[in-house]
């Protein structure tokens, strides 16, 4: 039972995003916790939700688990009894989650599970360096139970200097559930100051075992921006050295970002600076970075990639890519192909062996194998109301600073002049040439000198700068 109804208040949005639907990795808060409960393979998973995170969490996850909605939201112990009309299966105990919790662990939970089989209920605890906020674990006289739980709220003063806290993580056997949150409602009501019905309050009915946890991180719930930065790094650490168990290897990981459903080979390398996202996967024995950005893309083996910002892209083994290259959704880059420093590219498809060495655009491209691309070149792909696509050919060569204006295809073997504007099609094996012709004017340069030079001297009187600002125009006669 994971229990998801609760606002972000505290995160002082103005968009209204649930808080457990914030990000945390890449993935939302809630998505960390269910990963980590599937693993006990559990016989249901309800979630507990307002209306409007219902809408949000079906978009995300679909039918695969059961909603409960809580409505109006009166409080955890209003939020479990909600839940209970949705359990359709037959289990020994339920376990109960808050939403925020997104770094447990399957190992503390397993703990809780074992120790709650021999009482009715089992909570699990923790002490962080500044308990503010967490309710307050009382236990009884020989420390074994926890007599009661004190919302930081209501706690007295002698409460308050208690250091172990409430998880808000429970095991509870299913058959007294109903009982005793019934009894909390009937005796303890709304006595509390914010006038809600505790599920802390459960503890009152229930021989309640206190699960001491480390480290506390595993238990710290999310409440405001600075505790889900906090959460991050905790997380950081955890993807990175999971990753570094796994034979990859991080050159000052403290500066490199990787979201959770990131996967990487054994014997990759990636250097500072490196934002690796979403459903990103990295071959094997790949160099990346330093100063990468990738975002769900599929890189092959043995590529190289250094100052970076790829998008959606799929390259092949042997691939080397950059410095300072854009390359945008649907770019395909097949083997040993190589991109290098400021080109970008978008919808297009580079052939095997074929390079963009520089300072050129690909867009809505298809290009063969062994193609060079000179500097300079762009595919005219956008007339302001469709775009086109460009076809180049195998062992194609494309001259510097070369305009490609599509629909155009350019055949194979074929040569491009630099400087050239493409406009038309280029059979197989030819030179295509489409520039201005150039005109030698022999002692041109000569004669302008010297006409400035007699001018100077007549104008004598007159400021230097005047003298010296360039004329607007020449004598058209001369330029005839």
């Amino acid at each position: 039972m994971i229990l998801a109804a609760g606002r972000a208040t505290r995160f002082k949005s103005q968009v209204g995003l649930s808080k457990v639907l914030y990000p945390l990795a890449g993935l939302p808060m809630v998505e960390h916790i269910l990963r980590v409960v599937q693993k006990l393979q559990p016989e249901q998973i309800v979630i507990v939700v307002s209306p409007e995170t219902q809408e949000a969490l079906l978009n995300r996850f679909g039918h695969l688990y059961t909603y409960a909605i809580q409505e109006p939201q009166l409080g955890t112990g209003d939020a479990l009894a909600a839940a209970l009309p949705a359990i359709d299966v037959a289990a020994d105990y339920l376990l109960v989650l808050p939403g925020d919790v997104p770094l447990i662990t399957e190992e503390a939970l397993r703990e809780l599970m074992t120790s709650a089989r021999g009482a009715d209920a089992a909570v699990l605890t923790f002490e962080p360096p500044n308990p503010r906020g967490y309710g307050r674990i009382v236990r009884d006289e020989d420390g074994r139970l926890v007599s009661l739980i004190v919302e930081d709220s209501d706690a007295e003063p002698e409460q308050s200097a208690i250091r172990e806290v409430n998880s808000g993580i429970y095991a509870l056997e299913q058959r007294w559930v109903e009982r005793s949150l019934e009894r909390v409602r009937r005796e303890c009501g709304k006595e509390n100051r914010k006038g809600e019905y505790y599920l802390t309050d459960i503890v009152r009915f229930l021989r309640t075992s206190p699960v001491l946890h480390q480290p506390w991180e595993d238990l710290m719930g999310i409440n405001d921006r600075s505790q889900l930065a906090l959460a991050e790094d905790v997380m950081q650490e955890r993807i990175i050295a999971a990753h570094a168990h796994d034979g990859v290897s991080f050159m000052r990981a403290e500066t490199t970002y990787v979201e959770a459903s990131v996967r990487i080979g054994v014997d990759s390398i990636i250097y500072p600076g490196c934002l690796l996202r979403g459903e990103t996967v990295i071959g094997e024995s790949c160099q990346i970075g330093p100063m990468c950005y990738l975002d769900d893309c599929r890189v092959g083996n043995r590529n190289q990639i250094v100052y970076a910002h790829l998008v959606k892209v799929h390259s092949e083994d042997d691939v080397k890519i950059g410095p300072f290259a854009n390359l945008r959704p649907g770019t395909h880059l097949a083997e040993s192909a190589k991109v290098g420093s400021f080109v970008e590219m978008k919808e297009t498809r580079l052939g095997t062996g074929s390079k963009v060495p520089h300072l050129t655009y690909l867009g809505d491209a298809e290009v063969g194998r062994d193609v060079n691309i000179g500097a300079g070149t762009i595919t005219c792909n956008y007339d302001g109301f469709d775009k086109y696509r460009t076809t180049i050919e195998d062992e194609v060569f494309i001259g510097t600073n070369n305009a490609i204006i599509a629909p155009r295809r350019i055949g194979k073997g074929a040569y491009t002049a630099a400087g050239s504007t493409i406009n038309q099609d280029v059979p197989p094996d030819a030179l295509a040439i489409a520039r201005g012709r150039q005109v030698n004017k022999e002692g041109y340069a000569k004669r302008l000198r010297e006409r400035k030079a007699r001018k100077r001297t007549a104008d004598e009187g007159v400021s230097d700068e005047d003298t010296a600002a360039p004329e607007s125009h020449l004598d058209t006669k001369e330029q005839d």
